[in-house]
């Protein structure tokens, strides 16, 4: 059996260098010419032989952690795709951009919310601590938590590094071309996915160590190799 004309660490870099045309021929194009070459096959291959594993995105972060400090911040994003109709990984997700049914929403805006937080029950969530806030447009932002011992000061200190959750999910959608994907089997977009993820880490990581503008988001704390 012939080995693999590609390897992961040679399609990781890729999806920086084209974020607007992730596709396998453009990735085959753009490889090194030489005897070895690879094929678009041959790049269509790796997306489908690889396994996609968590893991592998831990090792590549894990040594630019420190692991004694800081706040693990969770949050989801929706890669944009409303024309994939025949891709395994695409379903229906509530999206006000293309006005899709969320359901019935929890109003917090009809509740009396005090400026150091107020604890009030929700449907389905129970008892919360719920903050507002003035919005730079000039409407309401809420915060809800359920650490009822949370004060003001310490809810706007998490909201500064929060908001590099949202620095990153912008990111990653503009620079690697995360969700531009051509392939309809599942695991290939998952791949794909997890090569985006790894090249915005590194990309990240670099700008952080040598600088210069955008370098560090705000909230974002890495250790220097």
């Amino acid at each position: 059996m012939n080995s693999p004309r590609v390897a992961p660490e040679e399609d990781i870099p890729f999806p920086l260098a084209t974020p607007k045309a992730s596709t396998c021929t453009e990735a085959a194009r753009v490889h090194p010419a030489g005897p070895a070459g690879p094929a678009h096959d041959a790049c269509t291959r790796l997306l489908h032989r690889l396994e996609p594993d968590p893991a592998m995105s831990w090792a590549e972060v894990a040594p630019l952690i420190d692991r004694a400090a800081g706040v693990l911040g969770v949050d989801d994003t929706t890669l944009d795709k409303p024309h994939a109709r025949k891709v395994e990984l695409v379903t229906r997700h509530g999206s006000g951009k293309h006005r899709l049914d969320r359901g019935p929403p929890t109003r917090l805006d009809e509740r009396a919310v005090a400026a150091p937080g107020t604890v009030v029950w929700l449907p389905g969530y129970g008892s919360l601590k719920v903050f507002r806030s003035v919005a730079r447009d000039g409407g309401a932002e809420y915060g809800v938590t359920n650490d009822s011992d949370l004060d003001d000061p310490g809810r706007e200190a998490l909201a500064g590094r929060a908001w590099a959750v949202e620095t990153y999910h912008r990111g990653l959608k503009q620079d690697t071309g995360v969700g531009r994907c051509p392939v309809r089997p599942a695991r290939a977009p998952r791949s794909h996915i997890g090569f985006a993820i790894r090249a915005r880490v590194r990309r990240e990581c670099h700008r952080f160590v040598e600088g210069g503008v955008g370098s560090r988001p705000r909230g974002a704390s890495f250790a220097a190799p």
